[in-house]
């Protein structure tokens, strides 16, 4: 398995609960593609650099998750044609470790 990180900017007007059930469906969707969801990061509400859908602020929350690099395109898939109003933008990378040499 391959480790990877997924930024979430969320809708500011959601409740902690909401926020609660996105990041519940995102931990259900990687383990639906047999992953396993390692840390999650949630921050206040974020200045963004510019408006997205009329909201100049947003929930920065992060992911650390291992899947198999097939799986990611599922994901990806299920992520975009989700399309709710309460993710305002994602973003998936690959993690990379750096090796520190002395």
């Amino acid at each position: 398995m391959k480790k990877y990180e997924c930024l979430f900017l969320l809708n500011p007007s959601l409740t902690d609960e909401k926020i609660a059930e996105e990041l519940t469906f995102f931990e259900e969707l990687v383990s639906q593609q047999g992953g396993s969801v390692s840390a999650k990061t949630t921050q206040k509400k974020i200045n963004l650099g510019y408006e997205i859908n009329k909201n100049e602020n947003a929930y920065n929350v992060v992911v650390d998750f291992s899947v198999m690099p097939d799986k990611m395109a599922e994901i990806e898939r299920v992520l975009r044609l989700r399309g709710t109003t309460n993710i305002l933008r994602y973003t998936l990378c690959v993690k990379v470790e750096k090796k520190v040499t002395l």
